[in-house]
């Protein structure tokens, strides 16, 4: 387990979070 491994998991968590958070504000809102 390198670093590689974890920065990537790191970027695709953001990456998942970004595309998902404007659903869940939207949702939030109504």
């Amino acid at each position: 387990m390198g670093g590689l491994h974890g920065s990537l998991a790191t970027h695709m968590t953001l990456m998942c979070m970004y595309s998902v958070y404007p659903i869940i504000f939207r949702v939030f809102n109504g």
